[in-house]
Formats: C-alpha cells, structure tokens, sequence
C-alpha cells in the first residue's frame, strides 16, 4: 500500500483523505466527520491494503467541491450502515470529493488534479443518483473510468437507497455489493455540466477513455 501512495510524493500531489463508515454511522459525526489520512488506513502484517475503499460520485459541477451536502452524508450513513450488518469484519472507507483533502483552495485544486490517482485507488464506485447526476461532467467521467479503464464495480445508490450493480462482466460476483447487473447509457464528457474553469482538465482526463471526450458508451453488466 504504501507503494502505491510514493506517485503522490512523486507528483508533488496531496494523498486522498478518506472517511470511515464508522464516522458516518455516529448521528454525531455524520455531518461535518473527521477524515484518515491515506497513509494510515489499516494494512495487513505485509503491507496490504486491510479495508474496503468506495469512491463516491456526487452531483457537483466542480471535482472537489465545498462542503458536502447533509442529504449525501444521510445516504451514505445509511450505506455504511447497511456495509456493516454485510461485513462486520472488514472496515469500510469512503473517498468523497468534497472531504479528500484540506479545505484550502490550493489543496482542492492540487487535489483536482489527482483526481484519477485517487479513484484508482479505490475498489469501487458508488454514485449517488439524483435527477441531474447522470448530466454532469465529473459523473460521467467517473463512471466511464471506473469501468473501461480501471476494470471496477460501479455502483448506483437511488433514492431508496438500492445498490444496482453496474460491475465489469469479467467481475467475480462472490465479492460484490450487488448482483443486480443492467445495461447503462453514459454521456459523453464533452457534453455534462461543468465549471467553465475544469473543462479543460476534464478533456485532459478523458484522454484515458477508448473513446475520448467526446464519446458516449454504454456499459453492459
């Protein structure tokens, strides 16, 4: 683990922060929880990664946007929640764009721009549907990264709080959140809600995907 973080150090980069389900099932800390440091997520006696990593897509029309929202925070206890009576034994994490890094807006440009690094280091994405989700840029990047680039489950969590899974089809079933496989129409980038400021660097990312900026793609699980 600690391996992969040395490319942060590498690129003059802020390591993510993450938030632990354990903070986001607390009524207490549930708003406003206090983040762990990447370098500090529990490892294994050999250096191994010894949690569950989710990502977690919002609607936002900025990549790190200011505080996150009291409506996702409710969602994503009741996930943690949910991950919880499925695994007690395994420790869960969550990446969130609006809790990765210092509020400084220095730290939140550099944290912009490692944005990939970070979902990269996750082993899965979790998107949380609203009406306009699916129309923003930094959403449809996300997704379409997650599964043609990186290979990883991608989840949706509707308002009923229902995981449907969008996963790879190579994916083993026995470890996924969901089993519950549909095919999905994404936009493409070129075309989703964006801060005029990030669009450059969202084309820049999209330069990853098989089908660039400018292409749609529909994911078939």
């Amino acid at each position: 683990w600690s391996a992969r973080l040395k490319i942060f150090a590498e690129c003059g980069l802020p390591a993510p922060r993450f938030v632990a389900a354990s903070q986001l099932v607390d009524p207490k800390t549930m708003i406003s929880p206090a983040t762990t440091a990447a370098d500090q997520l529990p490892v294994t006696d050999t250096g191994r990664l010894a949690c569950r990593l989710l990502a977690v897509s919002t609607e936002r029309d900025s990549c790190i946007p200011s505080p996150t929202k009291t409506e996702e925070m409710r969602r994503l206890r009741a996930l943690a929640e949910a991950l919880r009576q499925r695994d007690a034994e395994t420790q869960s994490y969550f990446l969130i764009p609006g809790l990765c890094t210092e509020v400084l807006s220095c730290m939140r440009s550099s944290a912009s721009l490692a944005w990939l690094f970070y979902l990269q280091l996750c082993q899965a994405l979790v998107c949380l549907e609203t009406p306009h989700h699916a129309h923003k840029a930094w959403s449809r990047l996300e997704e379409l990264v997650s599964t043609q680039v990186l290979s990883q489950p991608v989840y949706l969590l509707g308002g009923s709080l229902t995981l449907k899974n969008k996963a790879p089809a190579e994916s083993d079933g026995s470890w996924l959140l969901s089993d519950r496989a549909e095919e999905v129409k994404i936009g493409a980038p070129s075309d989703g809600q964006a801060l005029p400021a990030e669009r450059g660097l969202l084309e820049l990312m999209s330069c990853a995907l098989p089908g660039g900026w400018r292409s749609a793609a529909t994911v078939t699980c």
